[in-house]
């Protein structure tokens, strides 16, 4: 997944992404994400490397690990809408599902 200078982050707390600035490649880690999905991080890294078509490998690639809630400030700036709070104001999947329910009642 690319992302440069993207709005808003689509980022899910139960997903792991990449951020690619072509320089270096930023593996963020959602806070939920699945055991199974952590232990496959240099198995994902080296994939997305492979189908890239840059030339790199993933011995030589730069890759910087973020986890959710401690995203450094050179990896912030690379959204322009960042929202520091972003992890403690979200509604959660319970709440939603609740008021989509109330809606349809």
């Amino acid at each position: 997944m690319l992302w440069f200078q993207s709005q808003l982050p689509d980022l899910s707390d139960d997903g792991v992404y990449i951020l690619d600035t072509g320089e270096e490649l930023y593996y963020w880690r959602g806070a939920a994400a699945p055991a199974r999905v952590l232990a496959a991080k240099e198995d994902i890294i080296e994939q997305y490397i492979s189908d890239d078509g840059l030339d790199r490998t993933a011995t030589s690639a730069l890759v910087v690990s973020v986890r959710q809630g401690a995203e450094p400030a050179v990896f912030r700036t690379h959204f322009r809408d960042w929202d520091e709070d972003m992890w403690t104001n979200q509604t959660s999947y319970e709440d939603i599902k609740n008021e989509v329910k109330a809606g349809n009642a």
